[in-house]
């Protein structure tokens, strides 16, 4: 066997949905795969079936994972995939196996863990298995020898150069089953930020550290994704597209001078946008812009310096406004429910929300998410310090839930039901208008179901004269309608 070959198959685990966002994890491994000669194949089980074909015909098989529910699935296909072969390799890449690397690689479903930024690590494991060869050096790599000792290489600070990332393989999926064929084809301009927030898991998995793609890079690769997938909406993954003012500011230029009449949307820091000049701004839409992600956390400037985000909820308004005033839909993210949140600091933050909403037309708040401690962040140990108890094995983070207040011990009684209801309300209210923001197409295929559909046009519209007015009045108390709706959103909509 050589690489030529050799046949890797890349899973990417979820319950079946209609119309998700593209697996750009594993797609980014596929493509540097087939780059250096190997033949490679990408199985999205939340469109299509594995077969046991699929895994017959298999090398070396990667299963890219979060924690919850994906990992969940993740188990149960790796189950499967011990069934019938106990010999091929699974190799384990993803946020999870990240920042549980060790603990993943305890598991018998679990040969190898590969951490954060997995393209060259892959390819060099693939190789040594390939030839046989030795592979206890390959940075950050994690796995159990046979003897039981186990190997936790640290994550090399070699990262990749951004413009010697290949064009992505996107023929390898059917992207019309994706969610990106019509509201914004996925693609990485950049990785990485270089900002020191707490909680978020982006600080150790890129070590605060920023990278991106050139504009010659980006606009030449937009060029091709226009003329050879013929998309009309790009949707930038990245951290922190807006890390280099000088190199976005290329790219719109470009953008522009290029005529590629293309829609877009990105992420971007509101002291970085509070900023910017109304020409800047001008620049930003003309290119394409329609929607800028703002990470606004909390309306308590207490709790913004204790999580270290280096903002002011003053920035957080100016950006909001800025986006407003140039035809540009801002969508602001908070956090509640951290472990020294005060009750005055939520109130401040529900009062925040309004603030916003008042700002302007056609803006959007996706959510007031309770905090998730999440391991390797700064705010994991203060968390512990509260009384968090992690899961202790990779079973049991497969049944954890990241978007209940049942992970905080700190919240509890009356208070975690209240916050419980605050976050449904606030994330109901995103979704219902995110989805009539959505294409018609791409409506007509999440109501394609009568049930669906039904359950839509009675219920959902019942569930936002309720959420209405429920927030004007600030009664989040006795809300048995709003565990009614967590539990319909999953199991219907698929939705947390």
């Amino acid at each position: 066997m050589n690489k030529g070959t050799m046949q890797i198959l890349l899973i990417y685990p979820g319950e079946r949905v209609m119309k998700p966002r593209l697996p750009m994890a594993v797609l980014t491994i596929a493509t540097h795969c087939i780059a250096e000669g190997f033949k490679c194949r990408i199985v999205d089980e939340r469109v299509e079936e594995l077969s046991d074909e699929d895994i017959i015909s298999a090398d070396v098989i990667g299963i890219s994972t979060m924690s919850g529910a994906q990992l969940k699935a993740s188990i149960k296909t790796a189950k499967r995939i011990r069934e019938i072969r106990t010999d091929v390799p699974l190799v384990w890449g993803g946020a999870h196996p990240s920042a549980y690397s060790v603990q993943s690689a305890e598991s018998d479903l679990v040969d190898y863990v590969i951490k954060a930024e997995g393209e060259q690590a892959f390819i060099d494991l693939c190789l040594r298995l390939l030839k046989g060869g030795d592979h206890e050096d390959i940075p950050a790599l994690t796995f159990k020898r046979e003897d039981g000792r186990m190997v936790n290489n640290p994550v090399s600070n070699s990262w990749m150069n951004m413009d010697d990332l290949h064009f992505p393989e996107y023929r390898l999926l059917d992207i019309k089953k994706y969610a990106d064929h019509d509201d914004g084809l996925s693609y990485e301009t950049s990785r990485g930020c270089p900002f020191r927030c707490t909680f978020c898991y982006v600080e150790y998995f890129h070590n605060r550290q920023w990278r991106g793609k050139s504009a010659k890079k980006v606009v030449g690769d937009l060029k091709r994704i226009k003329k050879e997938i013929g998309v009309k909406k790009m949707f930038f993954i990245d951290d922190n597209f807006f890390g280099s003012k000088k190199r976005s500011m290329e790219i719109c230029s470009e953008m522009i001078e290029a005529g590629l009449s293309m829609k877009w949307s990105a992420t971007i820091r509101a002291d970085l946008l509070s900023k910017y000049t109304d020409e800047e701004m001008r620049l930003i839409k003309e290119s394409g812009c329609e929607i800028l992600a703002i990470g606004a956390e909390s309306g308590s400037e207490r709790v913004l310096k204790k999580i270290k985000k280096d903002i002011t909820p003053g920035q957080v308004k100016r950006s909001v406004a800025k986006c407003a005033e140039n035809g540009i839909m801002p969508q602001v993210s908070f956090v509640i429910g951290f472990p020294f949140e005060e009750e005055e600091d939520l109130e401040k933050t529900i009062r925040f929300y309004d603030e916003l909403m008042g700002c302007g037309k056609n803006i959007e708040i996706n959510g007031l998410f309770i905090y998730m401690p999440y391991v390797g962040t700064q705010m994991f140990d203060i968390a512990v310090e509260h009384g968090y108890k992690p899961c202790k094995t990779l079973e049991e983070w497969g049944d954890w839930n990241f978007s209940t207040a049942d992970n905080n011990p700190w919240i509890s009684g009356k208070k975690r039901k209240r916050m419980e209801t605050i976050s449904s309300i606030a994330r109901f209210k995103y979704l219902y208008h995110r989805f009539e923001y959505y294409s018609e197409e791409y409506r007509k295929q999440k109501l394609r179901s009568p049930l669906v559909k039904l359950g839509y046009h009675v219920g959902v519209k019942l569930f936002a004269k309720i959420a209405d007015i429920r927030w004007k009045y600030m009664y989040f108390d006795f809300a048995v309608e709003w565990k009614l709706w967590r539990f319909l959103a999953f199991k219907i909509f698929k939705v947390n």
